[in-house]
C-alpha cells in the first residue's frame, strides 16, 4: 500500500490587443445580393491574470478477494482565481464616416467572401481608435473538492471501474467603469454565485489484447447571468453526457485509435416564453434544451522512436430542440458550432549530437463553417411566438471553413550532477498569418507567438 501528497500552485500573466468585427442586427432581405448591415469595429487591450493552488493525496492499495482486486483513491482541494481587464476603444465618428477607416459597412451574404470582412486592419494600435469606450473588469473564484475512486478487478486487470463526485462553489464578478484609464468609477457591477455536486462513472472491459470498449457518464453545470422580469437570477445551466466507444492498439501498440459515440443533453437553457397569452407578456425562463450528438475518432502513432504523430476527427450534430416561443430555432444548428473539425499534428525529436534534446512541431487546424448569431427572429403576425419561418434570414448567415497551420520547438535540458529539468518552449499559432473570421463572426488572432519556461524537480 502506498500513498502520497502532492501540492502545486501556478500564477499566469497575459497581455494582448483584439479587433473586434461584430455582426450586426439588421438584414436586407430584399437587396440582390442580400446585404448584412455591420456594426463599427472596436479595439480591446486585455489583461488576463490568475492562479491557483491545488493537493492531492492519492492511495494505492489491493483488497484480498479470490483474485486480488487494486484500488486508487483520489481525493483533491482545488483553488482557482481568475480576472481580467478590458480596455475598449471604438472609431470616432469622423472616422466612422471614412470608408478608408472603417471600411464597408454592410456584408454580402450570397456567399459572403473573405473580402467582405476587410476592415481597419488588423495591426493598428488601440491608439488610432480615436474614442474610449466602456471598459470592465471581471474576477471569478472558484472553491472545489474532488473525489474519485478507481479498481481494477478480473484476470489481467481486464476490466477497470471508475467513479467519483465533484462540488464546486463559484462566484464571478462583473464591473464596468465610467473611467477609461484607472478602473476608478465603476458604474455597474453584478456578481453571480453557485454551486453543484457533479457525478461521473466509467468502465474500460479488455475484449482481447489491443482492444477494449469503454462507457462514462458525467454531468456538468454552468453559470446563467440572465434575470427574469423580476430581476431574479436564473438557476444554473445543466448538462448530462453519455459516451461509450472502442480503444485499440495496432502495430505492437505504436498505434493507438480511440473511436467514440457521445449524447450531450443541456437543460435550463436560457429562453423566452409567453408567460400571460392574453395581455402578451413574456419571460425569461430556463426550459430550454439543446442535444448534441457526434463522433470522434483520435489517434497516437508512434512512426519511429524520435517522430509522432497525433490526429483527431469529429462529426457533431448540435441542434436546439426547446427555444421557448422561438419555434423557428428548433432544429437549427447551436450557434458558433462547426459540423466538421480536423487535426493532425507531428514532433521529431533529437536524442543524440549537438541538436540533443530538441523537438519540433507541426501541425494543422481544419474547422467546418459555422452559424455565428442565432438571432434576427421576426414576429411578422405579432402573436408573440415566432412560428417557423419567422425570422429576417440572419440566422442563415455562416462563416466560411478555415485552415490553420501551426509551428513550435520544445528543448529539454537536464545540467549533468542536477535534479532539474529545464523546458523552454516556443509555439507560432496561425504561423501563415491567415486573416479569417472565427466561429463568434470575429477577427480571429493573426500570427501569435508564445514563449514558456518550465522546471521540474
Amino acid at each position: 500500500d502506498t500513498f502520497s501528497l502532492r501540492v502545486a500552485g501556478s500564477k499566469w500573466n497575459r497581455e494582448f490587443h483584439r479587433q473586434r468585427s461584430a455582426l450586426s442586427t439588421t438584414l436586407n432581405i430584399t437587396a440582390s445580393p442580400r446585404v448584412l448591415s455591420r456594426s463599427s469595429p472596436s479595439y480591446s487591450y486585455i489583461n488576463e491574470y490568475g492562479g491557483g493552488a491545488q493537493v492531492d493525496l492519492l492511495g494505492r492499495y489491493k483488497t484480498a478477494a479470490v483474485t486480488p482486486i487494486r484500488h486508487q483513491s483520489l481525493l483533491t482541494l482545488d483553488y482557482r482565481r481568475d480576472g481580467g481587464k478590458n480596455h475598449i476603444r471604438n472609431l470616432s465618428t469622423a472616422q466612422n464616416a471614412d470608408p478608408a477607416v472603417r471600411g464597408k459597412t454592410s456584408v454580402n451574404i450570397d456567399p459572403a467572401t473573405a473580402a467582405d470582412y476587410d476592415i481597419y486592419e488588423f495591426s493598428q494600435p488601440p491608439s488610432n481608435y480615436l474614442a474610449p469606450g466602456a471598459p470592465s473588469r471581471n474576477i471569478s473564484n472558484v472553491l472545489g473538492i474532488y473525489g474519485r475512486h478507481t479498481l481494477y478487478a478480473l484476470t489481467d486487470e481486464r476490466l477497470v471501474v471508475t467513479g467519483g463526485y465533484r462540488y464546486d462553489n463559484s462566484d464571478v464578478k462583473n464591473v464596468t467603469y465610467s473611467d477609461p484609464v484607472v478602473f476608478a468609477t465603476p458604474t455597474n457591477s453584478r456578481t453571480t454565485k453557485s454551486h453543484a455536486a457533479r457525478p461521473h462513472m466509467g468502465a474500460v472491459y479488455k475484449l482481447i489484447k489491443g482492444l477494449s470498449v469503454y462507457a462514462s457518464y458525467s454531468e456538468s453545470f454552468n453559470l446563467n447571468t440572465a434575470t427574469n422580469n423580476a430581476g431574479a437570477r436564473l438557476p444554473a445551466e445543466s448538462g448530462k453526457s453519455k459516451e461509450v466507444g472502442l480503444k485499440t492498439g495496432l502495430l505492437d501498440e505504436k498505434l493507438n485509435l480511440t473511436l467514440s459515440f457521445y449524447d450531450l443533453r443541456r437543460t435550463n437553457v436560457v429562453v423566452t416564453e409567453l408567460v400571460d397569452p392574453v395581455n402578451n407578456i413574456t419571460d425569461n425562463v430556463v426550459d430550454g434544451a439543446q442535444r448534441s450528438r457526434g463522433i470522434d475518432l483520435d489517434g497516437t502513432w508512434a512512426i519511429r522512436p524520435n517522430l509522432q504523430a497525433v490526429f483527431s476527427a469529429s462529426l457533431l450534430k448540435s441542434e436546439v430542440t426547446d427555444a421557448g416561443v422561438d419555434l423557428d430555432r428548433v432544429g437549427r444548428p447551436t450557434s458558433r458550432t462547426p459540423r466538421r473539425q480536423l487535426g493532425v499534428a507531428g514532433k521529431y525529436g533529437f536524442f543524440e549530437g549537438p541538436l540533443k534534446g530538441l523537438s519540433l512541431l507541426a501541425g494543422m487546424n481544419y474547422r467546418d463553417k459555422a452559424y455565428p448569431d442565432l438571432g434576427g427572429q421576426q414576429d411578422f403576425n405579432n402573436d408573440r411566438v415566432n412560428s417557423p419561418g419567422e425570422n429576417d434570414n440572419r440566422r442563415n448567415v455562416f462563416v466560411p471553413s478555415v485552415v490553420i497551420w501551426n509551428a513550435g520547438a520544445v528543448y529539454r535540458i537536464r545540467p549533468k550532477g542536477s535534479r532539474f529539468t529545464h523546458t523552454v518552449q516556443v509555439n507560432l499559432n496561425n504561423a501563415f498569418n491567415k486573416r479569417y473570421i472565427d466561429v463568434a463572426g470575429r477577427a480571429a488572432d493573426l500570427r501569435v507567438g508564445t514563449i514558456t519556461y518550465g522546471v521540474k524537480f
